[in-house]
């Protein structure tokens, strides 16, 4: 029994270091160009709760958010880094991308970054 509990317990603490990511995140803003339609602005109190707007969005996985601090305007977007190219700074906002970790959506961070710009690519082979 006691072995047991020893190894729920270390598969317990294996599965939390494993999830355990960080957002990337930074100054400046995410122009969503690809998917039309998926972006949603709101005014909320902070960029914390522009953050857990986007984790609680129905009408389309929320990738990412831009949020605006002098007037705190948060947009909720379906794209991220993976979609978009750095092309320029913007100090008025701040752009955060959620990580996919297993799957699992986790906490947001904050680290400095640009101006993320998307372009539509079309690849034939």
């Amino acid at each position: 029994m006691v072995l047991l509990k020893l190894q729920v317990a270390v598969f317990v603490l294996a599965t939390v270091d494993a999830l355990t990511c960080d957002w990337t995140s930074g100054a400046g803003k995410l122009d969503p160009y690809i998917t039309p339609g998926s972006i949603r602005t709101l005014s909320v109190t902070s960029e914390d709760e522009c953050r857990a707007q986007c984790m609680q969005q129905t009408s389309f996985i929320c990738a990412s958010i831009n949020y605006r601090t002098d007037d705190r305007t948060c947009q909720l977007l379906a794209e991220n880094t993976q979609t978009a190219t750095i092309s320029s700074s913007d100090s008025q906002w701040r752009y955060s991308v959620r990580p996919d970790c297993a799957g699992i959506w986790q906490p947001w961070t904050a680290t400095e970054g640009y101006y993320l710009n998307s372009e539509y690519r079309s690849t034939t082979r």
